[in-house]
């Protein structure tokens, strides 16, 4: 039995096989001494350790082969939407001026008198985002028998919105004939082209009245015409009630008429045109010029992330079959 056992060795010796143990293998003496190190290996022939960083302890002939990944980097863009709800009425935004031209004769009538004033409060308050110097000045002419300048452009009435209304709304009722060509001429000397007038800022002058003019008629279209001739002022006309006369309406009125001139059945039916005409005010709105914003910088892409990965290769020595039989489910490598 012993002399089996030594036989064994012996033909294993022939064979060049070591001997294998959990620590790799020590020695390949039937290979003609190719590994010189006669200690123990990471491996057998062929064998890749994979280690973190370096190699660490590699002895030869065993080399350390090390490969570099390059993974990019991706950089995170952030968008920000905005949703913008619109509104069924128009809002001012911007630089203008309004003279309202108020018809304050007898046929109006107490009851219909708070209308009136409500209609043009509310082109105030809901048409004209700011009151003031930043954005709309409103003047006053209420006229009858005479026309009167209520306050003009630089008045401290129209420097806020709270003292404009409370302005509007404390009006009384005048209650006798219509000089409607007086109206025209006082806006046009006392409101506009007057103190507070800033030729760079676009004039809209809004006439309210329920009657024909009694008063002034020979020189009333050419007291029109003047109105609309300054800086282009764009002058809308308002007819309540069926007494009006449309071609009274159509040469106060800018061009084109069927943009500038209203007409209602009565004080009642003024809300039903609030939104048109505050909409119409809003075209003329002289618009600030909106700043310049600035480009983003693309952003800046980061160097890609370099991993190095090393091993201790282990060829098989000659002779050794290329990588197969039983180290075949190692992964095969070969040294520089």
């Amino acid at each position: 039995m012993k002399s089996l056992v030594i036989l064994s060795l012996l033909f294993a010796a022939a064979q060049g096989h070591g001997s294998y143990n959990s620590y790799g293998y020590g020695g390949y003496g039937g290979h003609h001494d190719y590994y010189a190190y006669r200690g123990y290996l990471p491996g057998p022939p062929g064998y890749v350790a994979e280690v973190e960083g370096d190699c660490g302890c590699c002895p030869p002939p065993c080399c350390c082969v090390c490969t570099e990944t390059s993974i990019p980097q991706t950089t995170t863009t952030t968008t920000t939407t905005t949703t913008t709800t619109t509104t069924e009425e128009p809002v001012c935004h911007g630089l203008i001026e309004v003279c309202f031209i108020l018809d304050s004769s007898g046929s109006i009538g107490d009851d219909a008198w708070p209308q009136a004033l409500q209609f043009v409060s509310d082109i105030c308050d809901r048409g004209f985002d700011v009151i003031g110097e930043n954005g709309t000045r409103v003047g006053m002419v209420v006229y009858s028998t005479n026309a009167t300048t209520e306050w003009a452009l630089d008045d401290d009435i129209t420097m806020d919105k709270a003292s404009l209304l409370e302005a509007i709304n404390s009006l009384e009722l005048i209650g006798h004939f219509t000089n409607t060509a007086e109206a025209l001429l006082k806006a046009n000397t006392e409101v506009f082209n007057a103190p507070g007038d800033d030729l760079d800022i676009p004039n809209v002058a809004i006439v309210i009245t329920d009657g024909k003019a009694n008063f002034m008629l020979k020189k009333y279209e050419d007291l029109a015409n003047a109105l609309k001739n300054n800086k282009d002022t764009r002058v809308m006309a308002i007819g309540v009630t069926d007494q009006i006369e449309m071609d009274e309406l159509e040469m106060i009125a800018s061009e084109p008429a069927d943009k500038n001139v209203f007409t209602v059945d009565d004080y009642d039916a003024l809300q039903a045109i609030l939104t048109s005409i505050i909409k119409t005010v809003c075209e003329t709105v002289e618009k600030p010029e909106k700043p310049t914003t600035p480009k983003p910088e693309p952003p800046s892409i980061p160097p890609p992330i370099i991993e190095k990965e090393c091993f201790c290769c282990c060829p098989p020595p000659p002779g050794y079959p290329d990588g197969c039989g039983n180290c075949a489910h190692m992964p095969f490598c070969k040294c520089p």
